[in-house]
């Protein structure tokens, strides 16, 4: 099976924040679920107070209704015990009683004042109630009279038992209202309690799933930054390896030793791309001896790892067939079980292989660190082969130097002997100019001297002709005359025109 692999663009959170990003999320998630759980608790537990509030102004209500009856009742024990006795200390409950039962009617109102219903009834209650403590005052006042009879009259009409009963079904109804308040109220506050237990649970359920997605989530992030923890120290360390000035198969073997050292591969080859040439093998970890000692390095290399270079994509093999890529030691051997192909680039153009084979499974993570150290490999390998060519170009020149540096001294010799046949060649034209001076001045004489010998000979032709007759002495003369001028004349023409001939071809 083949996998094509790219490398991840992506390492890490995108959020510059000193947590990672799914742990800062679930912080937050949990934080807002805590404000949410803190404000549903809040208001049950607002609905609750409510509740439980209402039960206890309703029993206060209850409590106050069940006192001024309560009080009425001692104003009337004292009242009949001063009638029947006539003794002032019987009749204190009735004076407590008309002190205290203004300030119970007024403390019912204050506690009735959210309920219009009650406050009605207690305006009824406050009339009966001042109505019976009127009959109860005027008992009192005709006994302090001296009128047993009228004052006893006053409790034969019945007329105070009436608004005590009047009194009494006012209050029972007071109470009964205030119970069934109180049962609303205990059916909202038990609904308010189970909410409020509702919430507590589901709060702490959501709380527990987010401690726990949390945990998950911090795991995962932690894992996440041991795995950019161990990428960047694998291109660190790669870059040492990297740097400083090495031949290219002693750099193939470094970067083959410690990749398969790093990633735990248990055999590696680097194959290098070389223009018009073959892949060739430059550095070998754990290879069998036939491939590490070069018997077998000679050999094509095509196939995956040809594709590799051209796809320039990471290639993951699993299931190696028996057969390739055998790992041997001296205890024994055994096949890799997954091959990886991770090619090496150099401003986009591939020019290396790195060949892995491992008997586990390959991690994502370390498909993805092959994938990020295409780039230095590549450019490194590109640096030492032009390190290479710089070295025979280098040498190449300085050969060339050497021959150049023989010819220039070769050419420095003929030079010199140029400038001395040069000088020569001067002072020979210098002599020449020297002499055609001399012969144009000497042919200018002659010349001269040739006109006035001229001249004379016309004028001896002339007197010769007027003499032609005279002796043959005078013939004589002139003939001898006459050759010697033409023995003269051509004489110094031949040595003249030699020598302006030979000064045209200086």
């Amino acid at each position: 099976m083949i996998h094509n692999t790219r490398p991840s663009t992506s390492l890490g959170g995108q959020w510059h924040t000193a947590l990672p990003r799914k742990t800062l999320i679930g912080f937050l998630v949990a934080l807002v679920a805590v404000l949410a759980m803190t404000v549903v608790s809040y208001y049950a537990l607002q609905a609750r107070s409510a509740g439980a509030q209402k039960i206890v102004q309703s029993l206060d209500r209850t409590g106050k209704s069940a006192e001024v009856i309560s009080t009425l009742k001692d104003a009337e024990r004292g009242h009949r015990g001063y009638l029947l006795l006539g003794t002032e200390a019987h009749l204190e409950p009735y004076l407590v009683a008309l002190a205290e039962l203004p300030r119970n009617i007024a403390d019912l109102r204050r506690l009735a004042e959210d309920s219009p219903a009650q406050l009605q009834r207690l305006d009824v209650v406050e009339r009966v109630a001042a109505d019976r403590m009127a009959i109860l005052k005027a008992g009192v006042e005709l006994k302090r009279a001296g009128q047993s009879e009228a004052a006893l009259e006053l409790i034969r009409l019945g007329r105070g038992k009436q608004l005590m009963d009047r009194l009494g079904a006012l209050i029972d109804e007071m109470q009964a209202a205030e119970r069934a308040t109180r049962d609303l109220s205990t059916q909202e506050w038990e609904q308010a309690v189970a909410f409020s237990t509702v919430v507590n649970w589901a709060g702490a359920a959501i709380l527990l799933f987010l401690i726990v997605a949390n945990a998950v989530a911090s795991s995962q992030d932690f894992r996440q930054m041991q795995v950019q923890a161990w990428l960047r120290t694998g291109q660190n360390e790669l870059g040492d390896l990297l740097q400083g000035e090495q031949d290219i198969d002693t750099l193939g073997g470094k970067i083959v030793d410690f990749v398969a050292r790093y990633l735990n591969a248990q055999v590696g080859a680097v194959y290098l791309s070389e223009t018009g040439q073959p892949l060739r093998l430059i550095g070998g970890y754990a290879l069998p001896v036939a491939t590490s000692n070069g018997t077998d390095s000679a050999r094509p290399v095509g196939g995956l790892t040809e594709r590799a270079l051209q796809e320039r994509s990471v290639l993951l093999v699993s299931d190696v067939p028996p057969g390739y890529f055998p790992v041997s030691s001296g205890l024994g051997a055994g096949q890799a079980k997954h091959l990886v192909l991770s090619p090496a680039s150099a401003d986009g153009v591939a020019n290396a292989v790195l060949e892995l084979g491992f008997f586990h499974t390959v991690a994502a993570h370390e498909l993805e660190w092959l994938g990020m150290l295409a780039e230095p490999i590549g450019v490194a390998l590109r640096t030492a082969q032009l390190r290479k060519t710089l070295a025979l170009a280098l040498e190449e020149s300085q050969l060339q130097g050497e021959v150049l540096q023989s010819q220039q001294e070769e050419l420095r010799a003929s030079n010199e002997e140029l400038e001395a046949q040069s000088r020569a060649l001067q002072e020979s034209a210098v002599r020449q100019e020297e002499q055609q001076a001399e012969l144009e001045e000497t042919n200018t004489q002659l010349e001269t001297q040739a006109e006035e010998l001229q001249s004379q000979k016309d004028g001896l032709e002339r007197a010769q002709h007027e003499l032609t007759l005279h002796s043959d002495e005078l013939s004589r003369a002139n003939r001898v005359k006459s050759e010697f001028l033409a023995n003269m004349s051509h004489e110094l023409r031949t040595p003249l025109n030699s020598a302006l001939i030979l000064s045209k071809i200086l």
